[in-house]
């Protein structure tokens, strides 16, 4: 199967997307790409006391984000599936500031990606496992190159996890669950 979307509104707004997925026997694939930007320049009024109101224009607000995604699974045999999933996003935006100290030039970039594995069996008679592990990625940069105060800072950060359980249903009405998670960031 395929699928496309495209849409426009208010603003600049544009998106697109397209995704396909496949089933060949035991495999099945999902896989899209999206993207959408605007330029979310509207205008607006404000008051303060005193002063009569007054029109603005929003400016330095627009957007701009891409992601790519994929997701399949694999029945190994009657009672095991292995998933995967696999996902990255890229934006970046216009930061426009407050009315009182606009930010004409700030800009954030926002970088995240996310893998996630997961392997399934009920096999055993009433003895379900289950493994995931998952990796995920987040970049943000922030840049303003007022000359008064410019800044220019970022955040990252990293994780892997590992999440083990088994679930157990040794009678009808009961069910135990042990697991555990182990996760570095």
């Amino acid at each position: 199967h395929a699928r496309g979307e495209v849409n426009v509104g208010s603003f600049g707004f544009r998106r697109w997307m397209l995704e396909g997925d496949a089933r060949i026997g035991p495999a099945g694939l999902l896989a899209g790409i999206a993207m959408e930007e605007g330029s979310d320049d509207y205008p607006y009024s404000i008051s303060r006391p005193g002063n009569p109101d007054t029109s603005l224009r929003r400016d330095n607000s627009d957007f701009r984000r891409r992601q790519v995604y994929l997701h399949g699974d694999v029945s190994l045999d009657r009672g095991s599936i292995l998933s995967f999933m696999g996902q990255a996003a890229r934006a970046e935006t216009g930061v426009p500031g407050s009315v009182t100290f606009p930010s004409p030039e700030a800009r954030q970039k926002d970088d995240n990606a996310n893998v996630q594995f997961s392997y399934r069996t009920d096999r055993f008679e009433g003895i379900d496992v289950e493994v995931q592990s998952g990796f995920r990625y987040g970049f943000q940069n922030y840049r303003d190159p007022n000359p008064l105060f410019p800044i220019d800072t970022y955040y990252h950060n990293s994780a892997v996890s590992v999440n083990p359980q088994v679930r157990a249903t040794p009678f009808d009405g009961f069910r135990l669950i042990f697991g555990g998670e182990m996760s570095e960031a």
